[in-house]
């Protein structure tokens, strides 16, 4: 199994803690956790959307060794 890459970064109804929705915040939270660690079907490296994902899923509180090869190296933001 792998990952397919986000088309675009996570909006509002994910970031807007007015607009948030929960459902969909559990299934962003599931998703990740589960796959999170998977390499991308095309085999590239994660681009700019795929990393707001994932800073989002560590943002809302979730595990970041779900998402660690995600996430941009620490000092490289």
């Amino acid at each position: 199994a792998c990952m397919v890459h986000q088309p675009a970064p996570p909006g509002s109804r994910y970031t807007d803690p007015q607009r948030r929705d929960s459902a969909q915040v559990l299934t962003l939270l599931h998703y990740y956790t589960v796959n999170g660690s998977k390499p991308y079907c095309d085999g590239q490296p994660p681009r700019a959307a795929d990393r707001r994902w994932a800073q989002l899923y560590v943002d809302l509180g979730a595990d970041p060794a779900a998402v660690h090869r995600l996430l941009p190296p620490v000092g490289g933001r």
